[in-house]
């Protein structure tokens, strides 16, 4: 679980600052054409802020296996439009506030582009409707005329973003980065070279993300596990044993969980810890190394759990000897 949490924060940490690089880079893209600061922001940095939710889906298609890729990559486009109306307005607000605190901001308040910014949500609003419905019917022709649509959407939204214009006081402030930490020119090579590592950085950043994704969902999806295992024939086969928890008295085998039992298969419930690959991390198995798996089955709540359970002589043992010394040995008795 840690190495998956630390996986996850190291994932998402490499996606935020090579988005910043991404970003940066498109900035300076905008600033060597002469774009207004409207025109970048909607068709260059929406390209950055776009791109993990974009490759973290196809990622997970990819080398995603069976239903977990498919369904990380529907969460992550579902999740998206969420993220973008919860955390990040509140990133944002706090990101001016902390701003204005080290003196860098003047005012709290934003100075946006009211006429670029109506028209784009009077432009997307309506779209973001039209594609729910088209889901929602679920018709294959439909989905592919409605693709071409939006393909033709998006161009008549390039040509309009384009002729917005810049205002007098717009100026592109922002320092390329290459040029700083690495003293390299702002010509085209270096700002291509900038851009193309912090692509690397994002598609680098979703695969990891992914992966610790993936590992995450399954120990959030089933925790305890049920294992099944063969004990090792080290004693003989007796239909009345001793239990460990019982010593004054024998009971039938089969009202015990003892390994001298005739088909030697032993059960245990476990607490899942991690998954690495093919390797499963659990806690609180009461076999030896070495001992057999048969198999694994997850402990499902609505199938395994009873309220009114009886165990019989366990009850009477746990009551009267309510701290039970639990070892090795005492298996063996």
């Amino acid at each position: 679980m840690a190495i998956l949490l630390v996986e996850l924060f190291v994932s998402i940490g490499i996606i935020l600052l090579s988005c910043e690089l991404f970003a940066n880079g498109v900035e300076q893209v905008g600033n060597k054409f002469g774009m207004s600061h409207a025109a970048a922001g909607s068709l260059l940095a929406a390209v950055g802020t776009a791109m993990p939710e974009t490759m973290i889906p196809i990622l997970a298609l990819v080398f995603g296996k069976g239903h977990v890729g498919e369904e990380i990559g529907i969460g992550a486009i579902l999740g998206a439009p969420f993220m973008l109306c919860t955390l990040a307005f509140f990133l944002l607000g706090l990101t001016m506030q902390i701003l204005n605190w080290r003196g860098k901001r003047n005012s709290l308040t934003m100075d946006v582009d009211l006429k670029a910014m109506t028209f784009e949500l009077k432009f997307f609003v309506p779209i973001i409707f039209f594609v729910l419905i088209v889901s929602l019917i679920g018709n294959r022709t439909l989905n592919y005329a409605a693709g071409v649509v939006l393909i033709l959407l998006y161009i008549f939204y390039v040509k309009k973003s384009l002729g917005h214009e810049g205002r007098e006081e717009e100026e592109y402030c922002e320092l390329f980065y290459f040029g700083k930490y690495l003293k390299m020119p702002c010509n085209g090579l270096c700002i291509t070279c900038q851009l193309f590592t912090g692509l690397v950085g994002i598609i680098l950043g979703a695969k990891i993300f992914v992966g610790s994704i993936a590992g995450l969902s399954a120990l959030l999806g089933f925790s305890p596990l049920i294992i099944l295992y063969h004990f090792p024939r080290d004693g003989p086969l007796r239909l009345t044993v001793n239990p460990f928890m019982d010593h004054e008295k024998e009971r039938g085998v089969f009202a015990t969980r003892h390994h001298d039992r005739p088909n030697r298969i032993g059960m245990s419930i476990v607490e899942l810890l991690s998954v690495e690959g093919t390797t499963l991390s659990i806690r609180g198995v009461d076999v030896i190394n070495g001992t057999p798996l048969l198999d694994i089955k997850p402990y499902v709540f609505h199938f395994d759990h009873r309220d009114q359970v009886r165990s019989g002589w366990v009850d009477l043992a746990m009551r009267d000897r309510p701290e039970i010394p639990f070892t090795p040995e005492s298996l063996h008795r």
